[in-house]
């Protein structure tokens, strides 16, 4: 396949180019993404058309999936395995339990016995101002640590 990369910067990060992650992947061409994610930590994928089955389908095969039992109010009601962040209100009017998630900086999954090797996001609508998410090398921040 020869997956093309865009370097986004040096500490971490890398837009992977003309690749549809709904499109059926050998094992070969998941081993190139597998191995530009442990090099790069972030992987972007832009402009994909994706379901939530398709979503799950391509998050599996990094691995197994948490069905987030420590949140479970901010679980998709028909797709456990997805967790979903909104500052939308709920059908009955009242504000968003998970308006406030993930405002505050925070390790994903970094409380459970296991935590997650990553976490596979899509944006379902984006807002003009605002929403960032941001991320960090913590590996390169402990390479760079001084002795003792």
């Amino acid at each position: 396949m020869g997956l093309k990369l865009r370097r986004l910067s040096y500490p971490l990060g890398a837009t992977v180019c003309d690749i549809d992650v709904t499109a059926p992947l050998s094992e070969s061409e998941f081993g190139e993404i597998y191995r530009a994610f442990l090099e790069h930590c972030v992987l972007l994928f832009r402009k994909q058309e994706i379901t939530r089955e398709q979503h799950i389908e391509f998050s599996r095969r990094f691995g197994a999936l948490d069905r987030h039992d420590a949140f479970p109010s901010d679980r998709h009601p028909d797709y456990p395995e997805l967790m979903v962040v909104t500052n939308d209100p709920a059908p009955d009017g009242t504000p968003s339990v998970s308006r406030y998630t993930g405002r505050r900086w925070h390790t994903d999954m970094s409380q459970t016995l296991a935590p997650a090797a990553g976490s596979l996001l899509r944006s379902w609508r984006v807002p003009d101002v605002g929403g960032d998410t941001l991320f960090a090398n913590t590996y390169l921040a402990y390479e760079a640590l001084s002795p003792g």
